[in-house]
This record gives structure tokens, C-alpha cells and sequence, in this order.
């Protein structure tokens, strides 16, 4: 996977800050709250190496986050949102109580607050104000609420909800993804569902199209994964989960055509990531690249996926060890990326090329014994 090494970096960093992000707003948004101490924003040598900052060992960027993105969440004056989900339907009105933490060199006078919602190209679909008013030192203050429809937006799609201060450079923004209030079903008879091993062996000569999802505590290995990443380093750690760095992912992939994302963990993978299991794939041939794969702790670096394509025999299969089908209302992030699978898998696009046999996708699960087979 040495090709991938960059591609690990940047995705792996991109999380690294999303988590820092989420930490210093945490902490700037409670109340008289007496500030916080970042550890280490650069990598540290020493410890069996902990490469822990977004600068590196010698105070350089690694070129996943700048200054000035930077200071959007980590400055003198800091926008806040507090925000029951990131994920919604057009159904859905998008609510936020907007607050500021501002410790700069006095109060601000008659601020010009606006706020506006944007899609990943820049384009503002909404925007609007909030009542001007003077902002004292300290933080806690409230600024407003916003209250979003989101019947009109196009969707599915990923916007971000900015807040700013007229004239000034203090903005701040915060991701959310929007889908369809009700999907289409979609006509699949040329799909199987399959979850059971044995049904698989059974069809795998059938030349038909399978999607295999099996159980999640099925899956062989003990990784222990999460939607955060390592911090620090897992030797000096006792080796406590998470063991991995997020996801890769190409977010052009025909997979991901009703189903918006980066290249990396975002918000809305939260509810598919805590539904899931790693598979690792180091006994499958070289040449199959996972559809989702994750980053591994870089003391092991095995080549880990949740979800990845091949030739099962005749079959063309996709293996996906997300619990697609977990019971529950209101799981719209599962219930979108399901969606876009399968239009992939209804799709001519959908035609792996790497064959795979029995014996190396069997090592993937757990066997009847409950014992682990090893690559």
C-alpha cells in the first residue's frame, strides 16, 4: 500500500482535526469555562514516535490544514453552534443556537451577524442575520437561534452552515448533509441480499449480482474501531481502542453518487462506523482496492475495508460488513447509503474485475467454533 501513503495522511489528518474541532468547541461552549491546554500540535520523536500534531516534528504543516482554517475554531473570538444532528431530511428543519466565545482585546459593538448555507461548490442556497447586538468578553453568550426548511434544497447533498461577523475575519462553520425525505424503492430482483455464508457458497455459481452483509460479530479479528482516531500511540496505550485512523474513500466512485462524501470520516459516516466491523484483507489478492477502506494503526498497517467488490466465481459480489439492515426509525444516513449501493449494484457500472476465491473470502469470518482464521 505504498501508493497510498499520502492518500492515508491527508484522510487520516483531515479526521485529526474534525476531532479537534469538535474537542475546542466543546470546551469553548461551556460556560465560564477556564481555557484548555493543546498537548502537542506537532509530532513528538520520542515514546516510540506519536505522530499526534498537524505540524510535524520540525514545526512544519503537513498540508491537511492551514492557519487561517485553523483559527475559524481555535482564536481569539470563536462562533458556536449547538446542534442536535448533523444528518437531516428535507422533511427536516435544521435548527442551531448560535453562541460566541470572545476573549479579544475588548467587547464588540453593534456586531453584524449573518449566517448563510452553502453546498460544497460555495454556492449560498439560504442566508440571513441575526439581531445586531454587543458581544462582552467571555464566553456562553447567546447570539440567536437560526431555524432552517429544508424542503427546497436539493438534495441528496452536503452544505455547511457558516456564522460570521460583518467586516471582520471571524467565521466559523459547521457540516451537515441533508437527503431525501422519502426514497423511491428501488426494483433489485436482479440483487441477492445474502447474510448467511452457507446461501453464498450455494450462489456463488449463479452468475447473479450479490450483496453479502453478514453480522457484524461475524467478521474475524479483534480491531477495535471507532469514529475517532488514535491518539498518541497505541504501544503506550495497552493497545485500547480505536486501533485504526478513519476511513478512505474516493468520493467519485459511481458508490457514492446518491450518497455525498469526502474522502475521508465525516459526520455523517458516524451512524455507519458505530454499526460495523473492520474486515481485514490481507489475505485477498493484492490488486483488490477496498470501496471503503480503513487506515490501520501504522505500527501494523494491514490493508483493512469495510465494504470492497470481486468475482465470486461467477457471482459479482460486493462484501459489506456495515449493518445496512439494523432495525430502527430515524437511521437516515444507513438508510441513504444503502440506497446508493444498490443503485450502484443496478448500475452498468458494476462489474469487478479481481476474483477472489472461497478459501481467502472464508478467512474473513469467524467460523463456527467461534475461533478467528488467520490470513
Amino acid at each position: 500500500m505504498g501508493h497510498q501513503a499520502h492518500d492515508f495522511l491527508m484522510a487520516s489528518g483531515k479526521l485529526q482535526i474534525l476531532c479537534y474541532k469538535e474537542e475546542v468547541e466543546a470546551l469553548l461552549r461551556t460556560k465560564n469555562f477556564g481555557g484548555y491546554q493543546l498537548l502537542q500540535v506537532n509530532d513528538f520523536p520520542g515514546e516510540g514516535f506519536a505522530p499526534v500534531g498537524w505540524l510535524n516534528s520540525l514545526w512544519e504543516s503537513k498540508g491537511y490544514t492551514t492557519a487561517k482554517e485553523f483559527r475559524r475554531f481555535n482564536s481569539p473570538t470563536v462562533f458556536l453552534a449547538r446542534m442536535d444532528k448533523r444528518v437531516f431530511s428535507t422533511a427536516d428543519s435544521l435548527q442551531a443556537e448560535i453562541e460566541i466565545a470572545h476573549f479579544g482585546a475588548q467587547p464588540i459593538q453593534q456586531a453584524r451577524l449573518y449566517w448563510k448555507l452553502v453546498d460544497t461548490t460555495g454556492h449560498v442556497h439560504l442566508t440571513g442575520g441575526l439581531p445586531c447586538q454587543n458581544i462582552p468578553l467571555g464566553n456562553g453568550t447567546q447570539l440567536g437561534r437560526i431555524e432552517i426548511p429544508l424542503q427546497v434544497l436539493p438534495a441528496p447533498q452536503q452544505y455547511k452552515l457558516v456564522v460570521g461577523l460583518a467586516e471582520t475575519e471571524f467565521e466559523n462553520d459547521w457540516e451537515v448533509w441533508v437527503y431525501p425525505a422519502q426514497i423511491k424503492a428501488r426494483a433489485c430482483e436482479d440483487v441477492l441480499i445474502i447474510h448467511e455464508w452457507s446461501e453464498l457458497l450455494e450462489k456463488a455459481s449463479s452468475g447473479r449480482k450479490i450483496l453479502f452483509v453478514p453480522p457484524v460479530d461475524r467478521i474475524a479479528g479483534d480491531i477495535g474501531f471507532g469514529f475517532s482516531t488514535i491518539f498518541w500511540n497505541t504501544t503506550l496505550t495497552g493497545h485500547k481502542p480505536p486501533h485504526t485512523m478513519g476511513i478512505l474513500c474516493d468520493p467519485q466512485h459511481p458508490l457514492f453518487r446518491e450518497f455525498p462524501t469526502d474522502f475521508h470520516t465525516n459526520w455523517q459516516w458516524w451512524e455507519l462506523i458505530h454499526h460495523s466491523a473492520v474486515m481485514p484483507l490481507d489475505c485477498l489478492p493484492v490488486g483488490l482496492q477496498p470501496l471503503v477502506q480503513v487506515i490501520d494503526d501504522w505500527f501494523k498497517n494491514r490493508r483493512l475495508g469495510l465494504i470492497f467488490e470481486a468475482k465470486l466465481q461467477s457471482a459479482s459480489i460486493i462484501v459489506c460488513s456495515i449493518d445496512l439492515f439494523l432495525a430502527g426509525a430515524g437511521r437516515l444516513a444507513l438508510r441513504q447509503f444503502k440506497q446508493s449501493l444498490l443503485s450502484y449494484m443496478t448500475s452498468p457500472a458494476f462489474s469487478p474485475k479481481v476474483q477472489i476465491s472461497q478459501e481467502h473470502l472464508q478467512m474473513l469470518f469467524r467460523q463456527d467454533s467461534g475461533a478467528s482464521a488467520s490470513c
